[in-house]
């Protein structure tokens, strides 16, 4: 395995960076988050990433943010097979679709990203989305509330290597903070927790009275070898949350 990493700024966008060295893009997938200041969560907020060349990492948001930074990873993971592709919501639109080659479900992680219209300033519904695997063949994602326009990348990441892959899509209740659900016994030595597309920490929700995006991200972590606990700070409405526990069949490349 190996990883590239850096910092970009987003006061201009969008932004093509030169990875100073080529990955494979057929085993590659990236992981990327954002640092700024700002009260609203609104389209500058929200960072599509994707590789357009062996060495070429794409960073896309709508509007540019003087105070933002993109911290980005690229991993070239020897032992996985990635597919990757994009979706286009129009305004109207709460639910996509996306054929894949043929996986194996039980080894499998889909990772995506976001990039979205301003829409309604008081709505964070319309701006957060859920992405499942729901066959072999086909990935769903889902927004539940709608309204402006939003492009989506994702990487589908089936490892090779004997690592496995636990997945759900859990809901909390309007006035539910904390889920804790039992998983199937892993090393969590070995393991890593991730959910949606909101720098794999969202979910999708029908929240409309506010920007406050706490209501579909969670706080997660692997609270015993058997139980996965997913916390959020902020309640009104229901929220559902994608969630994947990798754990790493412990070979070294």
């Amino acid at each position: 395995v190996s990883v590239l990493r850096g910092a970009e700024s987003l006061a201009n966008v969008p932004r093509s960076i030169n990875l100073g060295s080529s990955v494979d893009i057929s085993r590659s997938f990236i992981l990327c988050s954002l640092r700024t200041s700002g009260t609203i969560f609104s389209d500058n907020d929200f960072i599509r990433a994707w590789l357009s060349a062996p060495a070429t990492l794409e960073l896309s948001m709508t509007q540019s943010n003087a105070d933002a930074v993109a911290e980005w990873q690229v991993v070239d993971f020897q032992g996985a097979l990635v597919q990757s592709g994009a979706v286009s919501f129009a305004a109207g639109d709460g639910a996509l679709g996306a054929a894949v080659t043929a996986v194996n479900t039980a080894a499998s992680w889909l990772i995506y990203s976001t990039q979205t219209d301003g829409g309604t300033s008081t709505n964070v519904g319309q701006k957060m989305v859920a992405g499942t695997i729901t066959s072999a063949t086909v990935l769903n994602f889902t927004r539940d509330s709608t309204g402006q326009a939003m492009n989506l990348a994702w990487h589908l990441v089936e490892f090779t290597d004997g690592t496995l892959v636990q997945r759900g899509l859990d809901t909390f209740s309007a006035g539910e903070t904390v889920l804790s659900l039992p998983v199937s016994v892993v090393d969590p030595a070995r393991s890593v927790l991730a959910a949606g597309a909101w720098y794999q920490r969202g979910g999708r929700t029908a929240y409309t009275a506010n920007d406050d995006i706490g209501v579909a991200s969670v706080q997660m972590n692997l609270s015993s070898p058997t139980t996965i606990r997913l916390e959020r700070s902020f309640t009104g409405s229901a929220a559902h949350i994608p969630w994947s526990l990798i754990s790493f069949s412990g070979l070294s490349y």
